[in-house]
């Protein structure tokens, strides 16, 4: 299988002033694409070590795909979440849930914010399998701090 990046769902220029079209073209295609070009190649190093039977690199491509394979998910989950009208507070089952966990949709806010002032990488707010509730997390490398069988 071979992964591929998305076009944005938008233009490149539908976040400004928040984000200029100069920093959002590079960020996804040189950025994003930099981890779907890591993906596939170390997909196709485990692949190769496996029809050859010599699995001497393939600690470091697994590790390769995970750190590439998560890059490539959060970026395409940070693009999709990202809009030129966005900006409102949620509403309907979000919202009762952000109530519900969090005591209101400012606490939330406000440990969300210190998330990301914490974070070298990514704060999320994921849904926890294991607690049945939303949280907040920080992931300072991809695939460090996630929750196992959260959602984000």
């Amino acid at each position: 299988m071979s992964y591929e990046l998305d076009p944005l769902p938008y233009e490149y220029d539908a976040l400004e002033p928040h984000i200029s079209e100069q920093v959002l073209e590079w960020h996804h295609d040189t950025h994003h694409q930099g981890y779907v070009n890591g993906w596939n190649a170390a997909e196709e190093t485990l692949e190769e070590n496996r029809d050859a039977g010599d699995f001497s690199s393939s600690g470091g491509a697994m590790r390769n795909v995970t750190h590439n394979s998560s890059g490539h998910i959060l970026h395409d989950l940070f693009w999709q979440n990202m809009s030129p009208a966005g900006g409102d507070e949620p509403s309907g089952a979000l919202a009762e849930q952000i109530e519900e966990d969090f005591g209101s949709y400012e606490a939330w806010k406000g440990e969300f914010e210190a998330a990301a002032s914490a974070a070298s990488g990514w704060a999320l707010l994921v849904y926890d399998t294991f607690s049945n509730r939303l949280r907040n997390v920080v992931v300072d490398k991809h695939d460090q701090g996630a929750i196992w069988g959260g959602h984000p």
